[in-house]
């Protein structure tokens, strides 16, 4: 069995964002070979891969709402495109990235609550207000299936305010350790 817990997604995006230079064994190299040649047949996702762009890219800003510091980092970041927007791609692993499958997912992980944040601190720091950011999502197994959302802004906004919350709640108790909040009821 697997000694440690690896994070799956992060050797794919490792693969696939990186040129195919990994640090995977031959056995699971042959997997993420096929999960790339699966990308590489969605034309977007083809094109997202392909563009030049920054791996890893880690994000610092100063939150413009409550001068928090925040950090993030990025599967992708591309910063300009042909089409004068910029990008930010996210590589998420899944059971099922059918347009019934991933919505689950989304909500279950909080991946809009993560593409509203990392929006904002792009925004923050960044002059190019044309901003886009899609998750690429594959199947964990085979036939490796995979499809490609964009976020809308109406989407956005509606996490956006979640993250607000989170971070105010944050405040709050950081302001006064002695609230005791108490767990919601199952």
């Amino acid at each position: 069995g697997d000694k440690l817990n690896v994070d799956k997604a992060a050797k794919v995006r490792e693969k696939i964002f990186n040129n195919g230079r990994e640090r995977i064994d031959a056995r699971e190299g042959e997997k993420y070979k096929r999960m790339r040649d699966s990308l590489y047949k969605h034309p977007a996702i083809k094109e997202l891969i392909d563009i030049e762009g920054k791996i890893e890219q880690t994000l610092i800003w100063k939150d413009s709402v409550t001068g928090l510091n925040c950090k993030s980092r990025l599967d992708k970041l591309i910063p300009v495109s042909s089409r004068g927007f910029s990008y930010i791609a996210d590589l998420k692993t899944t059971k099922d990235s059918s347009e019934e499958g991933f919505p689950k997912d989304f909500r279950n992980y909080g991946y809009g609550i993560q593409a509203a944040f990392y929006i904002d601190g792009y925004s923050t720091l960044s002059e190019n207000k044309n901003l886009e950011f899609w998750f690429i999502t594959i199947d964990k197994e085979y036939p490796f299936d995979c499809e490609a959302y964009v976020m809308s802004e109406k989407t956005l906004e509606k996490y956006r305010q979640q993250y607000r919350e989170i971070i105010s709640k944050w405040i709050e108790y950081k302001n006064n350790p002695d609230i005791i909040y108490e767990p919601r009821v199952l």
